[in-house]
């Protein structure tokens, strides 16, 4: 199944070698470091980034950042690693954009986790509307993967703790985004109002 959603992202970029040698690297790497649970699901996460980045992107400069932004975000340490240097462009696209979606250990410690990402979310989306796109994107995925396992439960509520914590602090994100009264593109607030669909559609 990995391979159809490989093949999935790389049919969507546009048939320049340096963008697919990137994307190609990004997808190895990813695949080596990670188990095959969470590959799967970076691969679910970037093919839909993969979409956004093709409807946003000039025909004569692809935003390639986003989709490698996307792929190697879950990569323990991905900056620090000599592995990056592949990534390196002298714009340093991809290494901003995983500065600016990566939620810091420490900010986490200091402020907890759903705050975290609030505090990055918001400047974000004023900022950088491409990257507060596929970081919600990535909330979606993290949230239809509850949903799955709630359906092959057959259940309505999440089965574990840790489900239940992550539902009720991305429904805080999501309330504080919209009580931000951001301006937003409908296409920024239709993966907002997905993700309240599926939030919605839980008890919790």
């Amino acid at each position: 199944m990995t391979d159809v959603l490989e093949k999935g992202i790389i049919e969507q970029l546009p048939q320049i070698p340096y963008v697919l040698d990137q994307v190609g690297e990004a997808l190895k790497w990813a695949k080596e470091e990670l188990s095959q649970g969470e590959y799967y699901k970076v691969l679910e996460t970037a093919n839909e980034v993969a979409k956004y980045t093709k409807s946003i992107s000039d025909p004569n400069f692809y935003k390639v950042h986003l989709v490698l932004a996307s792929i190697l975000t879950n990569i323990e340490n991905v900056l620090k690693k000599d592995r990056f240097a592949k990534f390196d462009t002298p714009s340093k696209a991809t290494e901003k954009a995983l500065e600016k979606i990566n939620v810091q250990p420490k900010d986490v410690e200091e402020k907890g986790c759903f705050k975290s990402i609030l505090l990055k979310l918001v400047p974000l989306a004023k900022e950088n509307e491409n990257l507060f796109v596929v970081f919600l994107i990535g909330i979606k995925h993290d949230l239809q993967e509850i949903l799955k396992g709630m359906e092959k439960a057959n259940v309505k509520v999440p089965i574990t703790a840790k489900d239940y914590v992550t539902i009720l602090g991305y429904a805080f994100v999501m309330d504080n985004i919209r009580m931000a009264r951001l301006d937003l593109l409908n296409s920024s607030w239709k993966v907002y109002n997905d993700i309240t669909i599926i939030l919605n559609s839980i008890k919790y």
